[in-house]
């Protein structure tokens, strides 16, 4: 039965039919494509019963079975399957597709908003895996996460100066969130409630806003000015990894996962962020409302970017022959801004 699968735990009768009108029930015999790498990716697959695989170049890299989400990120960007999905065993699914889940979400349905709350655990969790497969490759275990030493901070400020606070100018939050590319495109009733959760701060240029190997207990969007991203090297050496500048987050990981920072965001210039702590971010990322929405498909915007440049880094890496131990700081903070 549909109400089987954990996504629609919970739901009364009324709320039950709704999805379902949305859904189709389909089911596939031993050997069926369910999907085919380079086929559009226009819908989420929740799993009922059965078991299928995951291939990629004809290599099973995972399977799925009832109870399972496939795909669910296909209802929040356009693009086309990276693998093919085959059932091992008879197996029935629900489809669910990117039209069905946005009528979904704009009636804050709990379907759609379980399949956000979802899709953003499971991106943390894919982004983390790749981060740490990366520290893996580096050292020939995971690597442990450190905090610089005091040359390092020494370094930082012969590059950027002293850093500290600054005059904070008059942010309008509303208007900086609406010139992210990360919520450009959120309605204003969502975007005043996620506003009204940041504060603004500025800093002087050296400002260490997050350091590599601490707690992370806020995230940034930055507002004005230019972050770098830097990870430590042995002695005083300073590895810069990107620059940051307006519209861009960072520090999400970290903060999501309760884990340390895997690299430091220094203030480049004078910067200007708003600053989300741990407590607004959990209440946001759960929320039942249009905010909450919102908010999630903001951070799976993000963590999408973060992955892209993970993956490649990752794919780089494990081409790569010979002494390894001088990309270990680069590619321990392959997500950048993690």
């Amino acid at each position: 039965m549909a109400h089987s699968h954990p996504l629609f735990a919970g739901l009364n009768d009324v709320d039950e039919a709704t999805a379902l009108r949305r859904c189709e029930r389909r089911t596939f015999a031993a050997g069926d494509v369910v999907f085919r790498v380079g086929a559009p990716a226009e819908a989420v697959l929740l799993i009922l019963d059965g078991e299928l695989i995951i291939e990629v170049d004809d290599v099973e890299v995972g399977t799925a079975s009832g109870g399972g989400v496939i795909g669910e990120m296909a209802l929040f960007s356009a693009g086309v399957r990276t693998a093919n999905v085959v059932a091992r065993t008879a197996s029935t699914a629900l489809i669910l597709t990117r039209i069905g889940y946005e009528e979904l979400r704009d009636t804050m349905h709990p379907v759609a908003m379980n399949l956000e709350r979802h899709a953003l655990a499971t991106q943390i969790q894919n982004l983390r895996r790749v981060s740490d497969r990366i520290a893996d490759l580096a050292e020939g275990t995971v690597a442990e996460i450190r905090p610089p030493q005091t040359s390092f901070f020494q370094a930082i400020k012969a590059l950027f100066g002293i850093g500290g606070g600054a005059d904070l100018p008059e942010v309008q939050r509303d208007a900086a969130l609406r010139a992210s590319a990360l919520f450009g495109d959120v309605p204003d009733p969502a975007l005043a409630p996620i506003a009204n959760r940041m504060v603004a701060r500025a800093y002087s240029a050296g400002h260490f806003l997050c350091t590599e190997g601490q707690p992370g207990d806020e995230m940034y969007l930055i507002v004005q000015g230019q972050i770098e991203v830097v990870v430590a090297v042995e002695g005083s050496r300073v590895q810069r990894l990107a620059t940051l500048r307006e519209g861009a987050a960072f520090g999400l990981l970290a903060l999501a996962q309760d884990r340390p920072r895997m690299a430091s965001c220094i203030a480049r210039t004078k910067v200007v962020v708003l600053v989300l702590d741990r407590k607004a971010y959990n209440t946001l990322a759960e929320g039942p409302y249009l905010d909450g929405s919102a908010f999630r498909r903001a951070m799976l915007r993000a963590l999408s970017d973060q992955l892209t440049v993970a993956n490649d880094q990752l794919a780089s890496f494990e081409h790569l022959t010979g002494e390894f131990a001088e990309l270990k700081p680069l590619l321990e903070a392959a997500s950048a801004v993690a």
